[in-house]
């Protein structure tokens, strides 16, 4: 049985917004939608991660979001959107669309060029099939860990803490994680440092440990997300060890986040966003060989 998310009814202290009517808007603020961040647990989320936890038998929908560009055109792009079924990690159901994305790419900066197209899938997708809807979605990027970046229109600066997964949660009324594969250089955290803590810590699958910054705040979790290679003789270290980034997007906290993360993967990259970034990969090898 699939276990569907409950009513505003029923959702006590933390109902459903009203999808933001502005959605990812470049009228819309930055800061309003910042307003709206949450980083607790929403009722849904929290029973899907107490459930898998317990190992109870039921089954929950999640999805993962990933974007698939042109190679000869980086306004051009696929917008992918695959619902998984955990804790099985079967795919449950996959939709794409052709996309332009809008400005330039600036590494860090993603969520006004992806987010929109992202909101719109999820809207298809409640149209369509309401039956699928995930009780949360990965998102390829950050969420709450971020720096903030400047564009040439000093008005539309996107906060710090505020990337493309949290845009997406907000705007779309949906809990959300950030998952990256590196990692931004932002409160003093250096991937390679890192990496080279985490290798010593020893961390088997789903271990993983806090990226705390210079101020002291806690930006997300460095995750192991696959089983350990083989150690070096000589150091007793990981040959390599290529963790992954977690972090808050909206409507979950950084351990759901992270438990959530950790059940969805059968690989490095979480199901849902390896299956989502296959999915735009496809589509975009077939167009290019017409």
């Amino acid at each position: 049985m699939i276990a569907r998310p409950k009513s505003a009814e029923t959702s006590g202290k933390w109902p459903r917004e009203e999808p933001l009517k502005l959605g990812i808007s470049h009228s819309c603020p930055a800061q309003e939608l910042l307003r709206q961040l949450r980083t607790d647990d929403g009722p849904d989320v929290a029973a899907c991660a107490a459930s898998l936890a317990a190992r109870d038998g039921a089954t929950w929908l999640v999805a993962g979001l990933d974007m698939s560009y042109f190679p000869d055109d980086d306004g051009a792009a696929v917008a992918s959107l695959v619902v998984v079924e955990l804790p099985s990690r079967r795919r449950v159901h996959a939709i794409h669309e052709n996309v332009r994305v809008e400005g330039p790419y600036i590494p860090g900066f993603l969520a006004f060029r992806e987010a929109p197209h992202y909101c719109r899938l999820l809207d298809r997708l409640r149209r369509d099939r309401p039956d699928v809807v995930p009780v949360a979605c990965l998102v390829d990027g950050n969420g709450v860990l971020r720096p903030p970046a400047r564009t040439s229109n000093p008005t539309s600066m996107h906060p710090r803490g505020f990337g493309a997964a949290s845009h997406v949660g907000v705007a779309a009324s949906i809990p959300t994680v950030g998952v990256a594969k590196s990692l931004l250089a932002v409160d003093g955290l250096d991937e390679r440092t890192v990496r080279e803590g985490c290798a010593a810590a020893g961390l088997g699958f789903g271990g993983h440990t806090p990226l705390v910054g210079d101020s002291g705040r806690t930006w997300g979790a460095a995750l192991r997300s696959s089983e350990p290679p083989p150690k070096r003789e000589t150091t007793g270290q990981d040959a390599a060890f290529r963790p992954i980034f977690v972090s808050v997007g909206h409507g979950v906290c950084l351990r759901t986040a992270v438990a959530l993360t950790t059940a969805c993967c059968a690989y490095r990259v979480p199901e849902p966003i390896r299956l989502a970034d296959l999915e735009g990969r496809d589509v975009v090898r077939t167009m290019c060989a017409v």
